[in-house]
């Protein structure tokens, strides 16, 4: 509620008696006009009470002024003692604006306040600064976790947070801190499953649903969890093929199908050979049509080496 209202509330409630008082006064003079005639105006000379030569419509005129003014008096009567009455509970209103408003205030400070964390502890981070970096995207992460929790439906607030957990686990991962990692991947993957369904057409955001499915599995793989990791890469795989139907000649749709099944290969030892097979014709396509770059034949060459028998379990 814009602040002119609250003070207009404010006034109200300071004059809220004078108010209520005053608004009868008006109606009395309303009733008064109301029951009270126009007199005709008198001739010079003559004994019989008759209009003015040149002026008769001036009887009309008094009758037009008479009735805006009752009209007036009417509304304002109401007015008053609209504003009388709201006057007497404005405390509670004022206040519970005011609160809200402040809230509303905090919310956005402290989710701000995260954000400067957020990029204070990327420059920690790259100046090896490891301490300080971790303490400062822990403080992000808690600040953006109260925001989220009290206002459910802002969802750029948790954009922010899923970035915040993401940079958070990929940091721990560096420190080989993997037990932590896995923590902050799956609040992180959690988190990418909510925006992402609320935001089903943004294909940015399911690009970002399949990474952290395949970031989840990595981390889970790290610290022995290799039932789960499976699932975790096979949800990327089912998110990526269906990115890949939609768009066939999106290129990074197809490497992403490539990562998922390696990620099922390495979870699942007995399955490896078939899915390192699926992940090899995908990227041999990719070589054929002259779509697979420079810089990632090592894909190829690689999945060549692990059909040989050299990576599989």
């Amino acid at each position: 509620m814009p602040t002119l209202i609250v003070n207009i509330l404010t006034l109200a409630h300071s004059w809220s008696t004078h108010l209520i008082v005053a608004s009868p006064v008006l109606w009395i003079g309303f009733l008064a006009l109301k029951f009270t005639p126009v007199k005709k105006q008198p001739i010079a000379g003559y004994g019989g009470f008759v209009q003015k030569p040149g002026r008769a419509n001036a009887k009309t005129e008094n009758q037009d002024d008479t009735t805006r003014l009752r009209t007036g008096l009417l509304i304002g009567g109401i007015v008053l003692m609209a504003l009388g009455i709201t006057g007497k509970f404005a405390p509670a209103i004022s206040t519970s604006v005011s609160d809200r408003n402040l809230e509303r205030h905090n919310w956005t400070w402290t989710a701000e306040q995260a954000i400067i964390y957020l990029k204070l502890a990327d420059q920690h981070h790259k100046k090896g600064n490891t301490e300080r970096a971790l303490s400062l995207y822990h403080d992000a992460i808690n600040n953006l976790e109260t925001v989220t929790s009290a206002n459910p439906r802002q969802i750029s607030w948790q954009k922010d947070l899923y970035k915040a957990h993401y940079k958070f686990a990929s940091f721990r991962a560096e420190l080989n801190d993997t037990d932590a990692a896995l923590v902050n991947f799956e609040r992180a993957n959690a988190l990418a499953i909510v925006i992402s369904s609320r935001l089903s057409k943004d294909i940015k955001w399911q690009k970002e649903l399949f990474l952290s499915y395949h970031r989840l599995g990595w981390a889970q793989d790290a610290t022995d969890n290799r039932k789960q990791a499976y699932i975790s890469y096979n949800n990327a795989f089912n998110i990526a093929q269906a990115l890949a139907k939609a768009d066939p000649q999106n290129i990074d749709w197809q490497k992403s199908l490539i990562f998922a099944l390696r990620g099922m290969a390495v979870t699942t030892p007995g399955d490896a050979a078939d899915h390192y097979s699926d992940a090899l014709v995908i990227a041999e396509m990719l070589d054929d049509t002259g779509k697979l770059t420079a810089g990632n034949r090592w894909i190829l060459d690689d999945l060549k080496k692990e059909i040989g028998g050299d990576g599989a379990e």
